[in-house]
């Protein structure tokens, strides 16, 4: 290690903001790779920092990968998830980029970032966004810093038990379902039809799945006594889905009327044909909300949880990464069905 001191040029600052002909500078030199920083206002300064860094390539820093972390993100995220995940989950990773980008700008280094810094980023985020938005953006980037830290880009995982509480208030789960019987209404409105777009919408009502899991099926998927979803999202994700037998009729009937693909494929429809058939379905059944295909998958766990289902066989059946993601994301249906059953379980203690 060399500490030397140089005259810093005319118009340029150092770290502390303040203007100085002097800085002071460190030199290293670590498994045959040179690294050399100024800035530094004291001599004590450089050294302290010299020897974090040394600390730091002991405990397994490369120091011959530096990297921004756009730099790094776009290459995990492309080769960690493009093609092993749906387009629309891929999208979320990207957009979770695009955040921090907005915030940190594009050319900050992955060594340099801190979980202070992280933690304020988070909060920042969280101003605006439901805790659901911060939850995937937090999620999406802690999974990329993980890898970072084990494969040496970084000592510290700057994501590590970040905690925060989004200040926005998540949509409620009255606004996307309908009641149990605007769905059946919907579930016979969608069987009456035989155009594709009320197909598919049928295959969520029955199902719980997700729009791109269905719109993605082949015919090979659609079995005697259920769909078999071939994954995307999570680990969970591929599964077979038991529906009944006269529902797997239906399905085969309608699909019997259109000119098969030559791929295989039973749909690939486009995301605005699907809206206009839901859009028109809520018309003609005379539902006053206006809710998106996912929320027929919320609708479908709804009505399974009032039908005293587990949440253990919901939560395979959604096809989700545990079943702590379900009761997450449906923590107000399950507050609600905890209520009724309390109030159960009491009178059944009375009784007795």
């Amino acid at each position: 290690m060399r500490l030397y001191s140089r005259e810093l040029k005319k118009g340029k600052k150092m770290k502390s903001g303040r203007t100085s002909k002097i800085v002071w500078c460190y030199d290293v030199h670590i498994e045959g790779k040179r690294k050399r920083v100024c800035g530094f206002e004291k001599k004590s300064e450089a050294r302290e920092a010299a020897e974090e860094l040394l600390s730091s390539v002991r405990q397994g820093l490369d120091i011959s990968k530096e990297s921004t972390f756009n730099d790094y993100y776009r290459q995990w995220v492309t080769a960690e998830k493009k093609g092993k995940i749906t387009k629309s989950a891929f999208q979320t990773y990207i957009n979770a980029l695009n955040q921090f980008i907005t915030y940190f700008g594009e050319d900050k280094k992955l060594a340099t970032l801190e979980r202070m810094e992280y933690r304020n980023f988070i909060n920042w985020y969280a101003e605006t966004h439901a805790q659901e938005s911060v939850r995937k953006v937090n999620n999406c980037l802690k999974a990329a810093l993980n890898d970072a830290q084990y494969d040496g880009y970084i000592i510290k995982n700057p994501a590590y038990n970040i905690t925060f509480e989004a200040q926005l208030a998540t949509q409620s789960e009255d606004v996307k379902t309908v009641s149990k019987a605007e769905f059946l209404r919907l579930k016979d409105y969608f069987k009456s039809k035989n155009n594709k777009s009320a197909l598919l919408l049928y295959i969520l009502i029955i199902t719980g799945a997700r729009f791109s899991e269905i719109n993605n099926l082949k015919y090979i998927d659609i079995k005697n006594n259920g769909i078999n979803i071939s994954g995307g999202k999570t680990k969970n994700a591929k599964r077979f889905i038991s529906v009944p037998n006269s529902d797997i009729e239906h399905i085969r009937t309608t699909l019997d009327k259109h000119t098969k693909k030559i791929h295989g494929d039973a749909f690939n429809l486009s995301n605005n044909a699907v809206i206009k058939s839901l859009d028109l379905a809520i018309d003609k059944c005379n539902i006053s909300k206006r809710i998106t295909p996912h929320a027929l998958r919320h609708t479908h766990c709804s009505v399974l949880l009032g039908e005293g289902i587990s949440i253990n066989y919901i939560s395979k059946r959604l096809g989700h990464a545990s079943i702590a993601i379900t009761q997450q994301v449906y923590s107000h249906l399950l507050e609600e069905y905890y209520e009724i059953e309390d109030n159960q379980t009491i009178n059944f203690l009375k009784s007795i």
